[in-house]
């Protein structure tokens, strides 16, 4: 589709995704690997002793996640290697868009293995069947559109302007989880089910419509040699001392950001921020974020003895941390969404 295009076609995904772009790849394999973890780590607790599901199935199903888990984490290990993250660029590149297409559906699993556990409506299980094929439905639509970008010329250095291209896509995103609200409202379910599947849907449908910018960027990668970032040069150093500059600047880090969780995630948004945030930043927001969850669990447990209410002992063991540890990532991801929005409504 985009053989006729020539290399100044696509000038602006140079700036859209920024000088660096296969050094944040490599970081950001962690993120994305925690939210694999986590939801590998649920779907074993959740099949553990139940005995209201189909455990030929699902036991499958478990264990084909915790072997992709253990490939993704070998995976970015190895991507992790300063060099390995340039020599190997482009295999890097095509992993990540991997590992985002995959993040964006997992958490189906769950849903549906919660779904027959409980017994829960058809009704329901069929919402989230259609909000996942709506979201495959418009990961296709904005491939189409910014292949007919790039082929009137948007992004080529003539037209392209340093704008948010990707601005209408979030309409689309918020569109579809308003639409699937309007459907659950007609449901009996819990309440934390109906959240968690407008989570769910909410994530795919923001990888959905941006994901075909590194798909693209991606592409360029194997065809033009300018897309190739050169690898800088580094002075030879011993192992001990490249080790001890690495501790001493992640400490720097650690004592400069962790009192900046808001600024870290409008930095990981694309605001003009005076200095971009490092990925030790948004992970420091991650775990304060989930220790503040846990806080408040521990509070509601307190309070449950206190006023003889009925609170399960699990708020306070492994359940209570995993619950912690993913609502805290679905929180980080809302927050840089919202962050996006209004750095596109007020061109922060």
């Amino acid at each position: 589709m985009l053989n006729n295009c020539k290399e100044e076609d696509f000038y602006g995904f140079k700036l859209l995704l920024g000088d660096g772009y296969d050094q944040k790849i490599s970081g950001g394999l962690w993120g994305i690997d925690v939210w694999s973890f986590i939801n590998t780590l649920m779907l074993t607790l959740e099949l553990k002793g139940n005995i209201n599901i189909n455990h030929g199935f699902w036991s499958k199903v478990v264990l084909a996640n915790q072997i992709l888990l253990a490939i993704q984490i070998v995976v970015t290990v190895f991507f992790m290697n300063f060099k390995n993250s340039y020599i190997h660029q482009k295999a890097q590149s095509v992993v990540c868009c991997l590992l985002l297409l995959k993040l964006s559906l997992e958490g189906y699993q769950l849903f549906f293995l919660i779904c027959e556990s409980h017994k829960f409506y058809n009704k329901l299980r069929d919402t989230a069947v259609l909000g996942f094929f709506l979201g495959i439905i418009l990961l296709i639509v904005s491939s189409f559109v910014y292949i007919k970008k790039v082929k009137k010329g948007d992004f080529s250095k003539k037209n392209y302007c340093d704008i948010d291209t990707g601005k209408y896509p979030y309409a689309l995103v918020f569109g579809g989880i308003m639409t699937v609200k309007v459907i659950m409202n007609h449901s009996s379910e819990t309440t934390s089910t109906l959240i968690f599947l407008a989570c769910l849907i909410g994530i795919q449908y923001i990888i959905a419509a941006s994901l075909p910018k590194s798909l693209i960027y991606s592409y360029c990668k194997f065809r033009f040699k300018s897309f190739i970032e050169e690898m800088p040069e580094i002075k030879k150093e011993k192992k001990s001392v490249i080790i001890k500059k690495s501790i001493k600047a992640m400490k720097a880090n650690v004592f400069k950001w962790y009192r900046m969780p808001i600024k870290a995630l409008k930095s990981f948004a694309g605001w003009r921020v005076k200095e971009k945030a490092p990925i030790i930043a948004l992970i420091l927001a991650y775990f304060e974020t989930a220790i503040i969850i846990y806080v408040a669990l521990i509070a509601l447990f307190v309070f449950g003895v206190a006023f003889r209410r009925v609170y399960s002992y699990q708020l306070l063991s492994v359940p209570g941390i995993v619950f912690s540890m993913f609502v805290s990532f679905i929180v980080i991801i809302v927050m840089i969404v919202l962050f996006k929005i209004i750095k596109a409504l007020f061109n922060k």
